[in-house]
């Protein structure tokens, strides 16, 4: 089954790292535009600078944490 992801809007949390950054990486390399959440902003941040190589695609930071 292929779903069409481009163009859509994705909110991945906890990726800084593990499974958030794979799932960020995959939905980059399916051109979404892609929102990462994590507590670590330096973390966070050199996720988002590398799904922006690879994706050419505006990628959003957020901090925080979820309870």
């Amino acid at each position: 089954m292929e779903l069409v992801l481009a163009n859509r809007s994705v909110l991945v949390t906890g990726a800084s790292r593990g499974i958030g950054k794979a799932a960020a990486l995959a939905f980059a390399g399916k051109a979404c535009e892609v929102h990462l959440l994590g507590r670590s902003v330096p973390d966070v941040e050199a996720t988002a600078e590398q799904l922006r190589e690879i994706s050419g695609r505006p990628v959003h930071v957020h901090a925080g944490d979820m309870i």
